[in-house]
């Protein structure tokens, strides 16, 4: 009979740690979510990216891009402005890669554009977060100057 008592208080026991450390967590990511939506926005203005739009294996313009990246005071712009220059980097990627295809899904589709570069954030910034642990809010695109090139 004392072996069950103790038995069934081991169980009790563990259960209870276990519960205790599951309720930990839960709130671990809760208050590091919070942190992500919570906040008075905030904006960083990208230095321009000059991209050179290929169409048919030639170079046809110059778009200029002027990004700004929304975000939340405290962390989540603290995580952007030490990543700055990578994330600028990484934009400036996806944008060229973009300039050379055909279809739908190019530079000319600028919902599609902002979606790659979220994704391009995502995996800079939270590679393994959840989608609402990126602590970029939106890519926006301020402007885009358009120039021809011209050939003589």
């Amino acid at each position: 009979m004392r072996a069950l008592v103790r038995l069934i208080l081991t169980l009790f026991g563990l259960v209870a740690i276990g519960g205790g450390a599951a309720g930990g967590w839960y709130l671990y990511k809760h208050v590091e979510k919070m942190q992500y939506e919570s906040g008075n926005p905030a904006f960083l203005d990208l230095e321009p990216m000059n991209i050179t739009i290929i169409k048919e294996g030639v170079p046809t313009e110059i778009r200029t891009y002027w990004l700004t990246i929304e975000s939340r005071e405290g962390t989540p712009m603290g995580k952007i402005l030490a990543q700055r220059t990578a994330l600028a980097a990484d934009y400036y990627k996806y944008l060229t890669a973009l300039a050379g295809r055909a279809g739908p899904e190019n530079i000319d589709n600028e919902p599609y554009v902002k979606t790659q570069l979220m994704l391009a954030s995502k995996e800079l910034l939270a590679p393994k977060a959840e989608a609402s642990l990126n602590p970029v809010k939106a890519v926006l695109i301020r402007r885009i100057q358009f120039r021809d090139m011209q050939f003589d």
